[in-house]
């Protein structure tokens, strides 16, 4: 028995050492590629390259006059901050009204329109840039950061709604009913029971639609000409010249100041992603 016990033992011992080395490993890959976007934005300039990006007022903003003295990259965070808070309030009530619906109500053709609604994860986006431009040209959106909120939030509504659902549907039935018959309505059931249960999916959720969200460079880039409209992934752009040598420090350091964001909500909020993973996926 104690020799069984012994085998166990030492079994797990190296299980757990091979697997602290495979996480090491993968902290490694993941630190390194981090480390020289940090350390090329040092270069040719120092702090300097940091100071440019911040407070650097484009010439071609002043003349046309939509800016006086606020530098461009205060004017892209703004606009990236709009478009992420309309998208994550969007997928938000979207997905959980659509959710519950999928859920815990009963009507025709529900499994046929949640697997409609999953296709959309196989459909890659590139692919509808031309529907896109041409629907936000006839709507008269197009070189407005509003063109993008659309896209964005059919994107990030499949995936969404698979987390949300499947952590609803965790939640038992016979609670609900026991709180119908008890006199709660239905608005109340969704607001007061099956939100904060299902908070940790909802987070992961929300997590998810704004990393693609401030993240997004294609659409942006296509969709918006005009600087003023302009979101922070196209910022690094400015800085790379179209005749000469472009520089390179600058470009980097404006990459870095666009990381910190999602470096600060991961920090605040890996904890959420965990057991949303874990609610929205294993029933």
């Amino acid at each position: 028995m104690q020799t069984g016990k012994r085998t166990a033992e030492k079994r797990w011992t190296k299980s757990t050492i091979l697997a602290q080395i495979f996480c090491v490993i993968m902290f490694v890959i993941w630190l390194y590629p981090l480390i020289k976007i940090i350390q090329i934005s040092f270069r040719s300039g120092g702090i300097e390259n940091y100071k440019r990006v911040l407070f650097t007022v484009d010439s071609f903003s002043i003349a046309n006059g939509y800016v006086k003295n606020i530098a461009d990259f205060w004017v892209y965070l703004g606009n990236s901050m709009t478009v992420t808070a309309i998208d994550m309030a969007l997928v938000l009530s979207i997905t959980s009204l659509g959710a519950f619906a999928f859920s815990k109500m009963d009507f025709k053709g529900k499994e046929v329109l949640y697997i409609l609604c999953l296709v959309g994860m196989m459909m890659p986006a590139a692919g509808f840039i031309v529907p896109y431009f041409i629907t936000s040209k006839k709507l008269g959106l197009l070189n407005t950061k509003f063109s993008l909120v659309g896209p964005h939030v059919a994107a990030a509504i499949p995936m969404s709604m698979m987390l949300i659902r499947n952590a609803m549907d965790e939640i038992s039935d016979e609670m609900i009913e026991a709180s119908i018959i008890d006199g709660c309505p239905r608005r109340k059931v969704f607001t007061k029971m099956m939100l904060p249960l299902t908070k940790p999916a909802i987070a992961t959720a929300l997590i998810f639609a704004f990393m693609s969200s401030w993240n997004d460079y294609l659409l942006p880039l296509v969709m918006i000409n005009r600087a003023d409209e302009m979101t922070l992934t196209l910022l690094p752009q400015k800085f790379t010249a179209f005749a000469g040598v472009s520089n390179v420090g600058t470009i980097f350091a404006s990459l870095v100041l666009l990381c910190v964001p999602i470096f600060i909500i991961y920090l605040f909020a890996q904890k959420y992603m965990v057991a949303g993973m874990a609610a929205g996926t294993i029933k």
